[in-house]
């Protein structure tokens, strides 16, 4: 999410937490060859959610919802029309995909992030932004990034519980996709305040944590949710993030940086290794950050399925918007920015993967020029998915009344 999205949403995160019982404690994990060779072969770690069946699951969400196209948002589309001097025209809708499964390739699937009050999915607030937009959604995007401890990390929060939805959700419909925001350690091995919290990334590294990454794999196939799109690590080049790297300027920059890496691939790897696992790992930096390099903090193709771009309508160098200074330029920013949306699109193709926008949204205000630019990229590129940050909060405003055009031109082409 946008910089200033990241400490309200992680308070928010911690409060739903302690509300949640976690799974059980586990002891400090000692890195040696032995240890990192049974890891992988040892039948169980932590005994999987076996308490989770369906017959406990008492909230139900339809897996399809019928849409009327309200009143309001007809008027919108009649206004949304290119004019001549003789001849009013309605241009032809860009058609792209309104539901589906997110693979590993051009699948355009429509995600949501919505904001789920108290961490609570429900029908209402679903039903909502499915009328608002016409989307039928079976992706929806939540955060599991700032978990206290181990117990936290192995059973994220949405799928920790039946009493919040989610598992109700997920097991509507085979279709249904989480997408999780996930570092790749808890807050207790990692907390903020770099570069305090440095030094974990060599014991990742050496393979001392693969059990916990094995653990969450088993736990999420046991609740019905093995086809998770994971962000492992997301915006690990933000300093806001508790598995920031640093920065090429830092003393221990490369060395922290290649363990990072290493750490990254050894959960992956665990991960991937858990039967009935079919995860989508999407290697997810934040775009216009100029301190690390694309190619330098790449794990490699062979541990990334999806190559994800945050992007909100917000010029970091200038913080305007499409509307005011035009997309080409929110799109490139500079040349000298590798990872300005122009040069992640340029660098998921040059890698063969496809691209994702995990993280977009309007700030503020209505932005037709920001609203098409998107759909230009979904229509264009490989696109796995896209997830609109549908949060009324920090200044990033949800699809609807409030930003009719945009709302319209997104109805139009997803809906």
């Amino acid at each position: 999410m946008s910089f200033k999205s990241k400490c309200s949403m992680a308070i928010v995160s911690i409060l739903i937490f302690t509300a949640i019982i976690g799974a059980p404690s586990y002891a400090t994990v000692s890195a040696s060859a032995t240890l990192q060779s049974a890891v992988l072969e040892q039948q169980t770690v932590d005994a999987p959610l076996t308490s989770v069946t369906p017959t406990m699951i008492t909230t139900t969400v339809p897996s399809s919802t019928t849409t009327t196209v309200p009143p309001t948002t007809t008027a919108l589309w009649a206004a949304a029309t290119t004019t001549t001097s003789t001849t009013t025209t309605t241009t032809a809708p860009v058609v792209l995909a309104s539901s589906g499964v997110v693979t590993a390739g051009d699948s355009k699937a429509n995600c949501i992030y919505l904001e789920a009050l108290n961490g609570v999915l429900t029908t209402t607030e679903l039903s909502a932004v499915e009328q608002a937009t016409g989307v039928t959604y079976d992706c929806i995007e939540q955060f599991a990034d700032a978990d206290p401890t181990w117990s936290d990390w192995v059973s994220p929060w949405p799928t920790g519980t039946v009493s919040d939805g989610w598992d109700a959700w997920l097991a509507a419909s085979p279709d249904h996709q989480l997408v999780l925001g996930l570092n790749l350690v808890p807050n207790s091995v990692s907390p903020s305040g770099y570069p305090t919290n440095t030094g974990w990334e060599a014991i990742c590294a050496s393979g001392a944590y693969n059990e916990y990454a094995v653990t969450l794999a088993r736990n999420l196939v046991a609740v019905g949710a093995g086809n998770t799109v994971i962000r492992l690590g997301k915006e690990f080049n933000g300093s806001w993030e508790n598995d920031y790297v640093g920065s090429p300027t830092d003393a221990n920059y490369a060395s922290e940086l290649a363990n990072w890496i290493g750490c990254y691939r050894n959960e992956v790897t665990a991960m991937r290794s858990v039967p009935g696992a079919h995860f989508l790992f999407d290697w997810n930096p934040n775009t216009c950050m100029t301190s690390i390099p694309l190619s330098e903090s790449y794990p490699g193709d062979a541990y990334v399925d999806i190559i994800g771009a945050d992007f909100y309508d917000a010029d970091c160098t200038t913080d305007g918007s499409a509307e005011s200074e035009g997309w080409n330029k929110l799109y490139a920013i500079d040349s000298s920015i590798e990872n300005s949306m122009s040069g992640m699109v340029a660098f998921a193709k040059a890698h063969g993967k496809p691209l994702s926008i995990p993280e977009w949204g309007l700030e503020g205000k209505d932005d037709t020029a920001y609203m098409n630019g998107i759909i230009g990229i979904v229509k264009t590129d490989d696109v796995a998915y896209q997830s609109y940050f549908d949060c009324n909060c920090d200044n990033i405003t949800p699809l609807g009344p409030e930003v009719p055009a945009s709302t319209a031109a997104y109805r139009q082409a997803f809906g």
